[in-house]
């Protein structure tokens, strides 16, 4: 019983998403939509668990079945992305993320070995080399893009 409650929400949320789904069809790059306005359509509480459970939800489907990219404004509501701004908003993920894999490299580097079982040492190891691999990688393709984006605003320059 308690497994149930836990697992499945005890209401469906799809009434509410389908709402903002037919907002989210009108909306078009750089258009806001407000916490306010997403809580009247919801009927859901701003800052409740449930608003942000349908919020999410509809976030997600709006990307996937609209191609339109939400980014949020802080205490305002939501921005509908124009292409270079989700590029932005692409390169601040990568960045947090890089973040992430720099402190998990830290976390498994300082792990003692003797607390470790054999296939707990290769695990570590595993994470460690690809951990490593991805920052090389965008060590690299970052110095490229540099040298890219340099010859092409010389050019823009010169013409």
């Amino acid at each position: 019983m308690t497994r149930d409650l836990i697992s499945e929400p005890p209401y469906s949320t799809d009434a509410e998403v389908a709402k903002l789904m037919k907002k989210g069809e009108t909306l078009k790059e750089g258009d806001v939509v407000e916490h306010k306005e997403l809580a009247k359509l919801t009927g859901a509480p701003y800052k409740t668990t449930r608003y942000w459970t349908i919020v999410q939800r509809w976030k997600t489907l709006m990307q996937n079945e609209l191609n339109k990219v939400l980014k949020a404004k802080m205490g305002v509501g939501y921005v509908v992305l124009n292409p270079p701004g989700r590029v932005s908003f692409t390169a601040d993920m990568h960045r947090s993320a890089m973040k992430k894999v720099r402190r998990a490299v830290g976390v498994a580097v300082t792990t003692p070995d003797e607390a470790l079982s054999l296939v707990d040492k290769m695990r570590r190891d595993h994470y460690i080399k690809v951990c490593a691999a991805h920052q090389a990688l965008a060590q690299v393709e970052r110095k490229q893009l540099t040298i890219k984006v340099k010859a092409v605003r010389t050019k823009e320059l010169s013409e």
